[in-house]
């Protein structure tokens, strides 16, 4: 079963197994109902950043109603020490209403701050001891409460060592604080209500991510506080992580931390080896790898081109001959086809192309004609009957079918083709120097190089198959010569590239012993800035698990539990109703669903009302909207209500409502105020009665008691408890006389302050006819003129009032020169209580301001 009412019973479930600093702000956050002081923040800060001790009270934080029996408060007694209270001041608490009425300074706020720790109001109230006492006088914390339970009479003896005692955790608490975050805007005709202090949860996600800002902020400095390490000689992984300013692992850090000594033997073995990296990077292998690789290179292109040019006039040759063959052919081929066709020489011009081509055509005519039309002539059409006719027709024939011209065409071309090719090929071949070092006899060989190109012009100037002769020229000796010395060459070039290959492994190894060497004696050098930067990483990772922490989901989640457990249907229409007993029936009230985040609910409590919600927000009409939301929230007759100055801010219409409110409630009523108007309305009630027995005997009036008490002071003590006297000017003046009549200069006691309130009950009862608010009288701010303009009649009781105020107004603020140098005499007391009688009678002479 769910007897959570209030969201100080789910903070305070949220908050079991937190840290020590989270538990410390959902206290804090409840204690003081969302008004944690900068301090108290910071040190609750401190404790998450550095796990500094951290001061919690530990006392039930819960609102949850524990008993089902009747709670009745019977009396308090100020025994000692609270603030500068009267001692051993006793009151008694009606079972209805009770009212505690004083002026500010009075002392009033110190009996409810005792009320308010007893039973954990919405927010933590201070007590101190009497600050007005020598130390040696100040006494210590005593109150004794005596309350009924059920059947059960209870004493509580309490000493400010402790709040929100369990049996009085259903009171509830209504004061100025109560409105902290109850009320917030969205729009001109809209606001949020978080009743039941459902706002506290946003509240501290909203603290949780300011520490989250703070320790990102931190984090930041402390990041801008790493030294600058000199990356200079450290490897590229320490220069990376240190000019990004990362952080390293244990392990990476033990490397680190074993490289802070550089001994002497380390500095010497560094110059040993840099010495011989010298050294070795002075030895040349590169220049004679390359002379010797270029040699061969020479070696080898030369005997390729010999051999290649050897080979390519042999082709040569065989090509020629070839083509000289293949002419011959063509040419006997070509001859004996001319022989048959001598005939057509006697035709004219029958070497022409034209004639050519007239005889192709016949050819191509022919070929379409049938059997017996072949038998004619295909030029003339004519029968063929004469010899010579019949020899030309087969000259024609002949010539037709002849291919030997072409091909004679044919081969004469391609051996044009084989010596133009023959004639552009370069036989020409350099005897270098690096040649003729190497060969037995270099005359022999440029002989042989000659003997290329005089082959080559022997291939040119032949005529025919028997003038192309065989190459018989031999280079195999130079050959030799050549690859023996390429052969020596490789393996001088194998041997220099195994040494190379040594002396670049053997500086690769000193290199990385060097750079080794190097970023130990700069670590070496380095030590203290780099344990520095360590531990400030360290911070830096404990700043950053810290914010990590600071995850305000689980606030949220229990912000969502609880809105939607506690804002009910029911919750909506006790509202609505609250609003109408105290005349605002205008403001609209609707629960709605949103999206709940950052410790905000996903159910609402909306009030509308035709854009006037921004008057809601005066301080007079938000305070009209926290009773109802209060007095909503309450569901349990069984306990009391406690009430620290509701009306402040109230016009008289609402404070009216007020209190026939607060005497409908079937629940014991506490209030304290220092509003004469509210007193007003309680008297004029039919609800209730001021009852004058204070339980000391049976009042057998039907209509609910009020007890009323007057919290009064003096010069030396404040919280006097009286009972509450009738406030009109006869009932002042008959004090006055009282106290006037055994008054000496010695002991002006209250005389000056009582005229004073006198002459201000009158403004009201005379001049203005307890028909308005004192708009125009309070404090030092009376408005004289005004009142002359109000009621002009009157304006000689005006200046005679005004004149009385002034000279006894010194002595009721506070102890002045004034006071202490010029008091009033007793003549001045008794003329000024004299007139005042007369005011208040009708019988003070308007015209001369005189007494009759």
């Amino acid at each position: 079963m769910n007897n959570k009412n209030h969201a100080k019973d789910y903070l305070s479930e949220f908050s079991n197994n937190k840290p020590e600093w989270l538990k410390a702000l959902v206290k804090d956050a409840i204690e003081t109902n969302g008004s944690i002081a900068e301090s108290r923040k910071n040190e609750i800060f401190e404790n998450l950043l550095n796990d500094t001790p951290l001061q919690v009270q530990t006392y039930n934080l819960s609102s949850a109603q524990q008993y089902s029996q009747k709670l009745l408060f019977e009396s308090l007694t100020h025994v000692s020490g609270v603030n500068a209270l009267c001692e051993n001041q006793t009151m008694k608490f009606s079972p209805d209403l009770t009212v505690l009425y004083g002026l500010n300074g009075s002392g009033k706020s110190g009996y409810f701050r005792i009320l308010n720790e007893v039973c954990g109001g919405n927010q933590k109230k201070e007590i101190l001891l009497n600050i007005y006492a020598l130390e040696a006088d100040r006494k210590a914390i005593s109150v004794e409460v005596k309350y009924l339970q059920g059947k059960t009479h209870k004493t509580l003896n309490w000493d400010n060592s402790n709040r929100a005692l369990p049996d009085f955790n259903g009171v509830k608490v209504f004061d100025s604080s109560y409105l902290n975050g109850l009320l917030v805007s969205r729009t001109p005709d809209e606001a949020v209500v978080y009743p039941l202090g459902l706002h506290l949860f946003s509240y501290i996600a909203q603290i949780m991510d300011s520490f989250s800002e703070r320790l990102t902020l931190l984090a930041t400095t402390e990041r801008g506080n790493l030294p600058v390490i000199n990356t200079e000689n450290l490897s590229n992984d320490l220069k990376t992580s240190f000019n990004q300013k990362l952080d390293f692992d244990d392990a990476k850090r033990n490397e680190i931390k074993g490289k802070y000594s550089f001994s002497d033997a380390d500095n010497k073995s560094l110059q040993e080896k840099q010495s011989t990296l010298t050294t070795l990077q002075q030895t040349n292998y590169e220049d004679k790898i390359s002379l010797l690789t270029q040699k061969n290179n020479i070696y080898s292109e030369f005997t390729k081109k010999v051999n290649n040019t050897v080979k390519d006039l042999g082709d040569y040759s065989q090509y020629l001959k070839r083509a000289f063959n293949s002419y011959k052919t063509a040419k006997e081929k070509n001859d004996k086809a001319l022989l048959q066709s001598q005939i057509l020489k006697s035709l004219p011009q029958s070497n022409t192309e034209e004639w050519k081509n007239f005889i192709k055509a016949g050819k191509e005519y022919s070929s379409k004609l049938n059997e017996n039309e072949i038998k004619k002539c295909p030029y003339c059409h004519q029968d063929i009957v004469s010899e010579d006719a019949v020899k030309i027709i087969q000259a024609y024939a002949t010539f037709l079918n002849d291919t030997s011209a072409g091909e004679l065409d044919a081969a004469t071309e391609n051996l044009k083709k084989i010596r133009n090719t023959i004639n552009g090929y370069d036989v020409s071949i350099q005897l270098t120097d690096d040649i003729k070092s190497i060969v037995s006899d270099s005359e022999t060989l440029e002989t042989k190089l000659t003997a290329l190109n005089d082959y080559k012009q022997s291939l040119l100037s032949a005529k025919r198959v028997d003038d192309i002769k065989i190459f018989n020229t031999d280079f195999s000796v130079e050959a030799k010569a050549i690859q023996d010395t390429i052969g020596k060459n490789i393996e001088e070039l194998n041997s220099l590239n195994a040494s190379k290959v040594k002396k670049e492994e053997t500086i690769a190894t000193l290199q990385t012993e060097i750079v080794a060497l190097k970023e130990k004696e700069s670590i070496s050098k380095q030590k203290v800035a780099i344990n520095n930067y360590f531990n400030i990483q360290d911070k830096i990772k404990a700043i950053e698990n810290k914010r990590n922490s600071l995850n305000t989901k689980g606030i949220t989640n229990k912000s969502n539990q609880a809105q939607n457990e506690l804002l009910t249907s029911a919750l909506e229409r006790r509202l609505k109703d609250e609003l109408e007993k105290l005349g605002r029936k205008d403001l609209k009230v609707q629960l709605k669903v949103s999206n709940g985040s950052k410790g905000k609910c996903s159910t609402e409590l909306v009030l509308t009302g035709n854009n006037s919600i921004k008057n809601v927000l005066s301080e007079g009409e938000q305070k009209a909207v926290g009773l109802a939301v209060f007095f909503a929230e309450i569901q349990n007759e069984n306990y009391p209500i406690i009430l620290d100055d509701p009306t402040t801010s109230l016009d008289h219409r609402i404070v009216a409502k007020l209190a026939n409110r607060l005497l409908s409630f079937n629940n014991q009523i506490i209030v304290f105020t220092h509003y004469q108007l509210f007193m007003n309305s309680l008297r004029s009630t039919s609800k209730g009665h001021f009852c004058d027995k204070y339980g000391e005997s049976t009042c057998n009036k039907k209509t609910k008691h009020i007890f009323a008490y007057e919290i009064d002071e003096n010069l030396s003590k404040k919280g006097i408890v009286n009972r509450y006297l009738q406030r009109d000017s006869k009932t002042i003046i008959a004090k006055i006389e009282n106290e006037i009549s055994t008054i000496n200069t010695s002991d002006l006691k209250d005389v000056p302050k009582n005229i004073r309130k006198c002459v201000e009950y009158l403004i009201d009862e005379v001049l203005l006819k307890e028909q308005l608010l004192r708009k125009y009288c309070g404090g030092d701010n009376i408005k004289w003129d005004k009142l002359k303009e109000i009621n002009s009649a009157s304006s000689n009781i005006v200046d005679r009032l005004h004149e009385i105020h002034g000279r006894v107004s010194g002595g009721e603020i506070h102890v002045d020169m004034e006071s202490e140098e010029n008091p009033p005499t007793i003549q001045e007391l008794q003329d000024f209580f004299k007139d005042l009688k007369a005011i208040q009678a009708g019988t003070f002479t308007q015209q001369t301001g005189k007494t009759q």
